[in-house]
């Protein structure tokens, strides 16, 4: 078995077991909801018989609620977007100076690419892409090139001198902390 396979087969198992997990996690949330719309609505019943309740009052009050959540929702979402949107500009000039290369040609799943590294242009070295770099190329902030093959890929690496370490990058490799400057 090569390595490739390995890594299927430990992606396949990791699948089956989040899977079965949701599985789980599903069936004792039906219970407990369960629980508590029966609750909720044993409770509702006990206060429309004894009449402890002026409903008029309640649904009012459940109206006004409800169109005053919807319109704070509507305004918070926008500010969050917004904030998201400046948060996103800021992380991409953050990181400008790191790409992302890999071959485009790889037939299998999205994650782990066998020829997938991220550059450090300023250093002029290549590092293996480790999960949480691969998440900030999902979300865009790091850019990502395709070559259309491993020998593109190859060549590209040669031909601008660049070093591959073969192995997962250290933050002060990448000069990603934020206390660090560029001239360290």
């Amino acid at each position: 078995m090569t390595k490739l396979d390995d890594i299927g087969e430990n992606v396949s198992r990791k699948i089956i077991h989040f899977y079965r997990l949701i599985k789980q996690i599903k069936r004792r949330m039906r219970f407990f909801l369960e629980i508590f719309f029966y609750a909720v609505g044993v409770g509702l019943t006990f206060l429309y018989v004894v009449k402890l309740i002026d409903w008029q009052l309640l649904v009012t009050m459940w109206v006004a609620e409800i169109s005053i959540g919807i319109f704070l929702n509507y305004l918070l979402s926008e500010s969050r977007t917004k904030f998201d949107v400046l948060q996103k500009f800021e992380a991409k000039a953050k990181y400008a100076y790191l790409e992302i290369h890999r071959a485009d040609n790889w037939i299998g799943s999205d994650y782990p690419y066998p020829l997938y590294y991220i550059v450090n242009t300023r250093t002029k070295k290549a590092y293996w892409v480790s999960e949480e770099i691969h998440r900030l190329v999902v979300a865009r902030i790091i850019s990502d090139t395709y070559k259309v093959s491993q020998e593109e890929l190859l060549r590209y690496i040669m031909e601008n001198s660049i070093t591959v370490e073969g192995r997962y990058p250290e933050p002060r490799e990448l000069m990603i902390e934020s206390d660090r400057s560029p001239s360290e």
